[in-house]
């Protein structure tokens, strides 16, 4: 069973509620993060965010959202009940992609402006480094020890150590890569320019490429640990 509910708006980034009441979406145009009904699409709450939002991700435990300001180069903090607007805290240039990693407490920023990936301490809002990457980070997933960012500009994904806070390897992936997703030890690589995916061992190389229809940009892997949860 599908739906399409109408939003309004230019709506980019989403998470979901972890019991699926609530869609989370930011707009892009309105620079507002909205809050709506998962069923209806009806707009319960919203706040004001950073200019061009793009990435959303909750962090359910503490029932916080960020989201990516791309054009402010910032991550705002949400309350996901009252949808008050936290903190604003500082990145690098075009902040993209958002990832938790729950084990370590910490939430990653690929940063396609300025060739990094910001580390932020989840539990104190602060930032405790930024990992140079090179080639415009796009895409962001948590597989257990490593953080994985594909490079655009770069055709590879680097495999960053969540322990050390270092790149600890690169793999070479299609043109243009964009949306990066972990399941079992697999990646998942979407290939805009080059149409394929490339699928990969989380900790080691390239494995195998398959052809799919012209500029996949995104993909979700189904079973997999929802990386927004």
């Amino acid at each position: 069973m599908s739906a399409t509910l109408a939003v309004g708006g230019t709506p980019f980034g989403i998470a979901v509620s972890k019991d699926g009441r609530f869609l989370y979406v930011g707009d892009w145009n309105a620079n507002v993060l909205r809050k709506l009904d998962a069923n209806t699409g009806h707009t319960l709450a919203e706040t004001t965010v950073g200019r061009e939002p793009t990435a959303v991700a909750l962090d359910a435990g503490r029932g916080r959202l960020y989201v990516a300001n791309r054009e402010s180069g910032s991550v705002s903090s949400v309350d996901a009940t009252s949808m008050r607007r936290e903190n604003d805290i500082k990145v690098g240039e075009g902040p993209f992609a958002l990832a938790l990693d729950r084990e370590k407490d910490r939430l990653f920023v690929a940063n396609v402006r300025s060739g990094d990936v910001t580390v932020i301490d989840a539990e104190k809002g602060r930032v405790v480094a930024d990992i140079p990457i090179g080639g415009a980070p796009y895409g962001l997933a948590v597989d257990s020890h490593v953080i994985l960012v594909t490079s655009q500009h770069g055709d590879r994904v680097s495999f960053i150590d969540a322990a050390e806070l270092r790149v600890s390897a690169t793999s070479p992936v299609g043109r243009y890569p964009e949306a990066v997703a972990v399941s079992e030890g697999k990646a998942y690589v979407a290939n805009w320019f080059s149409g394929d995916l490339s699928i990969l061992d989380s900790g080691r190389g390239r494995a195998i490429t398959i052809k799919l229809c012209e500029g996949p940009r995104s993909m979700a892997v189904a079973g997999a640990k929802d990386a927004q949860e």
